[in-house]
């Protein structure tokens, strides 16, 4: 029997269900104990490492492996969750030069590279507040859900990125992005147990009604994202570095999609 296997998440997959589906389908392993090593969120996708049986006491070196990751940053929005599945205001224009930039335009790839050598090396990045980072016996989300952040302190990581290059930019249409952005939101099951309930099915009524406003109210019809290949050390919140880099940039941004491409 294998160790350790690597299969690949869908979109609003859960790991637990990933390993679910997976023992259906091959039921010798249905009694088997597994566990995964460094867990995707359910807006990301890509490669997952599961260990199985007596491995599983060795997890702590699989999930310190390093990764690498291709993401995209949707410019002209920020929401509370760093990516889609969050509640998000929208911002026409980019903080920079916000009298003299044209509704909509991106950065330039000159600007775009500038920054990105800014976070090469060691680096350290605070923990997303809706991640399930333990503060004071409680995990943060659950702080987040409670509105009771000012309580606290945002624990910080120190994390390495080996690599981070600038793949290219996308202009959406309005009426696409809204489209895409919602079948995002709805490829999670739905969540009914009392017990496994997180803000209410991931908050995703209040969620929907708050992008459908903001696709009311937008005011331009074309949206860019921005395209990145990220190398990184294990701990590295594709969501968080989305969101630090459009800042940079002087611009509103938040993970638009994370693909785990590589465990090395």
């Amino acid at each position: 029997m294998r160790k350790k296997i690597i299969l690949n998440k869908r979109l609003g997959q859960t790991p637990l269900e990933l390993i679910e589906e997976y023992k259906k389908k091959h039921p010798k392993y249905r009694n088997i104990k597994m566990a995964y090593a460094g867990r995707l969120d359910p807006m990301a996708e890509g490669k997952l490492l599961l260990v199985i049986g007596e491995e599983c006491k060795n997890l702590k070196k699989y999930t310190d492996l390093n990764k690498e990751y291709i993401f995209e940053i949707l410019l002209g929005f920020k929401s509370d969750s760093q990516d889609v599945l969050g509640l998000a205001e929208a911002h026409s224009l980019p903080r920079r030069l916000q009298a003299t930039v044209a509704l909509g335009t991106p950065p330039s790839k000159k600007d775009i590279k500038k920054v990105l050598k800014n976070y090469i090396g060691k680096i350290t990045l605070p923990y997303p507040i809706f991640s399930s980072k333990t503060v004071h016996g409680k995990q943060l989300f659950l702080w987040a859900l409670e509105n009771r952040l000012d309580e606290i302190k945002i624990p910080e990581r120190e994390v390495e990125i080996y690599k981070l290059k600038y793949l290219g930019k996308k202009k959406i249409k309005k009426e696409k992005l809204q489209g895409e952005i919602f079948k995002k939101i709805n490829s999670i099951k739905e969540v009914k147990e009392k017990s496994k309930l997180l803000g209410a099915d991931f908050r995703r009524n209040e969620i929907r009604a708050n992008w459908n406003n903001l696709f009311k109210t937008a005011r331009q019809e074309n949206f860019y994202t921005l395209k990145f290949k990220c190398r990184c050390s294990s701990g590295t919140y594709m969501r968080v570095l989305a969101e630090k880099i459009a800042d940079e940039l002087g611009e509103y941004g938040l993970a638009y999609s994370i693909k785990r491409t590589k465990i090395f």
